[in-house]
């Protein structure tokens, strides 16, 4: 629909206008099955509309959204009786002052100026003007409170999510600077290297993780490179294993949504009770669905600092990003058995994040 289009159709003026076109017709229709009086009975409907419009405007603009709406029902319907009595009033002198003289001027002398038949039929077509009117609002209104609730709702998920990247950088960041400073009292040469590596994680963190998504390849390049920063540190002690299945190129996930699993398992799966540490990695890519599953040794003499899987601010921060991101749309499972601890996640691409 073109810029103009769009004017015209949210043109107020225009709407009502409309409207009140839509009304007159609407009313005219009974009558218009009796031979020869259509055009003089909808002429004396349309002459009739300012009682209408009088009342209609009132209820919708006055009545409803201050009292109505406000749940002051007394008051509103002291008012709405009120209001009506005005319009009914209005309606009978503009039937007995204009279009008795218009149309029925050899009868008009016949006519009661408080007739109940007259009254009755002219409260009917008020009520039915402003109950289509009345509708009409109750129900715009009811779809932009809506339309505010989910603002407000994706606004409060918005916020949410960013709070969660900004907790999950720090939180990576910390870990990997002890990496290195475990490297650096190696004094084995390798921090330069470790360093290198912790910039170029650095750059995707600050620079790139603040789209919604990213490159399912440039994930899968920050945790190669996370890696190996970590087989520098453990070297032949730890066996690492990384199977990419599937495509990969076009697909797009959160950022830092993969990554932290990966860490936990180094985190957790590198005890020092453990002479051979392995950590096995399994990314699988399909048409509509990524999935993962990560692998880890695990001691049976388990210290302080390497228990709690589930319980580290990493792992608790990704489950909440599946569940704001991917509602009813992931799977995640967390085994903790006595030699190794799994973790297996899949998420399905139908909808856009």
């Amino acid at each position: 629909m073109g810029e103009g289009v769009k004017k015209i159709v949210n043109n107020k003026i225009l709407q009502h206008i409309v409207f009140w076109i839509a009304i007159v017709v609407f009313l005219s229709i009974p009558y218009c099955t009796q031979e020869g009086q259509c055009f003089q009975l909808s002429m004396e409907i349309l002459l009739l509309t300012p009682s209408q419009i009088f009342f209609v405007y009132i209820l919708i603009y006055g009545l409803i959204p201050r009292f109505l709406i406000k749940k002051k029902y007394l008051l509103f319907f002291f008012l709405f009786i009120l209001s009506s009595a005005a319009a009914l009033m209005i309606l009978r002198m503009i039937q007995f002052y204009i279009t008795s003289n218009l149309f029925y001027a050899d009868t008009k002398d016949e006519w009661k100026f408080y007739s109940f038949l007259h009254f009755f039929y002219g409260l009917m077509s008020i009520y039915i003007a402003a109950g289509i009117a009345a509708t009409i609002k109750l129900v715009k209104q009811t779809l932009k409170n809506n339309k505010k609730t989910q603002l407000l709702a994706q606004q409060k998920l918005e916020a949410e999510l960013k709070l969660l990247k900004s907790q999950i950088h720090p939180h990576f960041l910390f870990n990997t600077l002890n990496n290195l400073y475990a490297l650096a009292l190696d004094d084995s040469g390798k921090s330069a290297e470790g360093i290198l590596k912790l910039s170029g994680l650095l750059h995707y963190m600050l620079y790139e993780c603040n789209a919604s998504r990213v490159l399912l390849k440039r994930e899968i390049k920050q945790i190669e490179d996370y890696i190996s920063l970590e087989k520098l540190r453990y070297s032949k002690r730890l066996k690492v294993e990384f199977d990419i299945i599937g495509n990969i190129i076009d697909k797009m996930i959160p950022p830092m949504i993969i990554l932290p699993f990966v860490e936990n398992a180094f985190k957790h799966g590198t005890s020092k009770h453990l002479q051979k540490a392995w950590i096995n990695i399994s990314l699988k890519s399909e048409s509509n669905k990524i999935s993962l599953i990560v692998q880890n040794s695990k001691s049976t003499e388990v210290s302080s600092d390497e228990s709690g899987y589930t319980k580290g601010i990493g792992l608790k921060n990704v489950k909440r990003r599946l569940e704001l991101l991917y509602p009813g749309k992931h799977n995640l499972e967390l085994n903790d058995e006595e030699n190794k601890f799994t973790v297996c996640m899949e998420i399905y691409l139908e909808e856009t994040f």
